[in-house]
């Protein structure tokens, strides 16, 4: 892959659609065969074509041109709560439902190997003044960063999403149900679990942004079937499960992972956004002639193709799963694999 022209700030608004630009071919095939743009030159309608194109036979797409995240300060901000377990307390009692700080790997081998920190502007929103500056400048660092992605890249890939679907998801998305998460890959010898670094699933939302540190390890599940790596220092979207569903399929909620890599001391660092719908909508297939009974998918059971579910009530069912894999939730029964649990429970 050609290395990303990274600029170091990024507007305060969209550029103009004439400013959005296309890689040459010989790029995409450089991230094996993935549709790859750059953010900040060629027309719109040419970047929403080749994104479309991702969704559907990818599920996801490269990404260039883009700000880097704030890695050193991410990293920092990690140890710091790491070696303040009184900070981390009281950033965790901000949000008691589920935690902020997460470091399952440290005490759980057989959860997936990472230290998390899920964020989101309704979490931040409850940490007092105090706390945040106990936090320090790369606290506020990380927030303008994500701040920056979510007003600037985020409408560009829901217009592609909607191009898909065949209708504006704008609506859907209107309480912004976004999260920002950072995860720290520890070195193997720092976690040392039989685990993989992240097991293998798919994203429950519309589409996440991962932002990478340069580090390998993540893989994803090709057109063919194959488990292809992808560049350590890649930009990529992937569409998720609400995605698909919206779409009737035509959307692919691609299955990924991260493996570890052969070093010891490897420190894989990433800033993940995920773009959900609104908690309260209906999840189901949303494409113009459905209604009719035209383009019938044959994933779903007829609650899910008559809207008789939310998409809160989706995400709390799959979260079982991920918290699970995460160690931070424990379940009785075997349930298998992430998919084997969501085809079970959509297609009934």
């Amino acid at each position: 892959m050609a290395t990303a022209v990274l600029t170091p700030t990024f507007p305060v608004h969209p550029p103009p659609s004439s400013q959005i630009n296309l890689l040459p071919d010989t790029a995409v095939a450089e991230v094996g065969g993935i549709p790859t743009i750059s953010y900040t030159s060629t027309p719109h309608p040419t970047a929403l074509d080749l994104l479309t194109t991702a969704a559907k036979t990818h599920g996801l797409a490269a990404i260039t041109s883009l700000p880097t995240p704030p890695f050193t300060s991410i990293q920092h901000l990690f140890d710091t709560l790491l070696t303040n377990p009184a900070l981390a307390a009281s950033l965790n009692a901000t949000y008691p439902t589920r935690g902020i700080f997460k470091h399952a790997a440290l005490t759980n081998p057989s959860c997936d190997q990472k230290l998390i920190i899920d964020l989101s502007r309704a979490r931040v929103s409850h940490i007092p003044s105090e706390l945040r500056n106990d936090l320090g400048d790369e606290f506020a660092k990380v927030l303008s960063f994500f701040e920056d992605i979510h007003n600037n890249l985020v409408p560009l890939l829901l217009s592609a999403t909607s191009e898909i679907i065949g209708t504006d998801v704008g609506p859907l998305h209107a309480a912004e149900n976004v999260n920002y998460r950072l995860c720290d890959y520890r070195p193997s010898s720092s976690c040392g679990g039989a685990a993989p670094r992240c097991g293998e699933h798919r994203d429950y939302g519309t589409f996440s942004i991962i932002f990478q540190n340069g580090e390998g390890g993540l893989e994803y599940v090709s057109p063919s079937g194959e488990w292809v790596p992808l560049p350590g220092d890649a930009v990529l979207v992937l569409w998720g499960l609400c995605g698909q569903i919206f779409s009737g399929d035509k959307i692919k909620a691609v299955r990924h992972r991260v493996l570890k890599t052969s070093s010891p001391v490897t420190r894989r660092n990433t800033a993940v956004m995920f773009v959900a719908p609104d908690l309260d909508a209906s999840l189901m297939p949303m494409c113009p002639g459905r209604e009719k009974g035209e383009d019938k998918g044959r994933w779903y059971r007829k609650e899910v193709e008559e809207g008789g579910m939310s998409v809160g009530e989706f995400k709390e069912f799959i979260g079982k799963k991920w918290r699970h894999r995460e160690g931070n939730e424990d379940i009785e029964e075997d349930i298998g694999s992430q998919d084997d649990f969501i085809e079970k429970f959509l297609r009934g």
